[in-house]
């Protein structure tokens, strides 16, 4: 048995407010029996709507207008701050972090910037690009829309756009400076690429769209724009309502791929055959209202869903890689994030 220590990233209210979020909080996981404890406040802090860990720091996005990110050391009792920086754009919304710099997307304006770290505190902008484009979702679409920083290694970086339906790859020095120019993977116009994960063996990424409720598998090819090999709907057939995915992750065997839906309120598991194809899809209510973020422990015995809108973490056991059995919910206010940590 391993009890498992990790942190909740919330969304706080503009105005403080009774049972509302304050910031990060600190829970422990118990991987023999999936029964997930919230033990209070880690630290104060606005909006910290995604969370990433890089050994002994902390790094927590602030989802604002002007956007900033914060570094905190990890303590024995909680997280201390060291500070914040502007991110140079708004609403940032996904960060990846090496020992010496740290990359930040910000959605609202389109744009992605890279920051020296300096013992683990943010230092001096170090590079920034800005997307461009639109899509033909007139609401959502509007202008670019840099929705992840993905590290396939310290000097390659994938970020999905929502808002021009573009995957980019860019290269970047040791320093955290881009090298050159993105090769740049175009999708069907309308999905709206959130975020992508790769398959643990096979040369194989898979992307979720979150306006077109589908998930893309792409042959990884790091010189050229990659090619789309097949493409499936995350919701029933039978669906007609409204809604939008939101993560996605792969099994550690490479055998499942899963994805949220909000609207439809489910977790969507795919079985992976040896080619990476997708197939057998299988939908489980998330016994909740928006599930914007899951994620599996450690183990990858249990899978972990945090409903946004209902303020609840809802544990399932995953029976032959499928979420099945509820074996824990507990409240939190507006989780959005779920960060083992290492």
């Amino acid at each position: 048995m391993t009890v498992n220590r990790l942190l909740i990233g919330t969304y706080t209210p503009r105005e403080p407010e009774p049972g509302g979020s304050r910031g990060i909080y600190e829970a422990t996981f118990d991987d023999a029996t999936g029964a997930l404890t919230v033990r209070g406040l880690a630290a104060q802090a606005q909006s910290p709507a995604f969370l990433i860990q890089h050994g002994k720091f902390v790094y927590s996005v602030n989802e604002l207008d002007p956007g900033r990110v914060s570094a905190f050391a990890l303590t024995s009792d909680g997280l201390e701050f060291l500070n914040t920086v502007p991110t140079d754009g708004t609403y940032p919304c996904h960060l990846a972090a090496t020992a010496d710099w740290l990359s930040v997307a910000n959605y609202s304006t389109g744009s992605v910037a890279t920051f020296r770290i300096d013992d683990g505190a943010i230092g001096e902008r170090v590079d920034f690009v800005q997307h461009t484009g639109s899509g033909p979702n007139s609401v959502r679409q509007k202008s670019a829309h840099a929705h992840q920083t993905y590290l396939v290694t310290d000097r390659d970086m994938l970020v999905p756009d929502l808002g021009n339906d573009q995957l980019y790859r860019y290269r970047i020095d040791a320093t955290g400076a881009f090298v050159g120019e993105p090769t740049v993977t175009q999708l069907v116009a309308g999905a709206g690429p959130r975020h992508v994960e790769r398959h643990p063996t096979l040369p194989i990424l898979y992307v979720i769209n979150e306006l077109g409720n589908t998930i893309d598998l792409l042959e990884s090819d790091r010189d050229n724009p990659m090619r789309v090999l097949q493409t499936v709907s995350t919701l029933p057939d039978d669906f007609a309502g409204s809604s939008t995915t939101a993560e996605i992750a792969v099994s550690a065997d490479g055998r499942f791929v899963y994805g949220s839906n909000r609207g439809h309120e489910s977790i969507v598991s795919f079985a992976v055959d040896g080619t990476g194809r997708l197939s057998q899809a299988e939908h489980t209510p998330t016994r909740g209202v928006h599930p914007r973020f899951f994620t599996l422990d450690p183990s990858g015995r249990w899978l972990l869903a945090a409903n946004q809108n209902s303020d609840n973490i809802v544990v399932f056991a995953l029976e032959d890689g499928r979420p099945g059995d509820v074996v824990c919910e507990t409240g939190a206010p507006r989780p959005v994030c779920l960060l083992f940590l290492s």
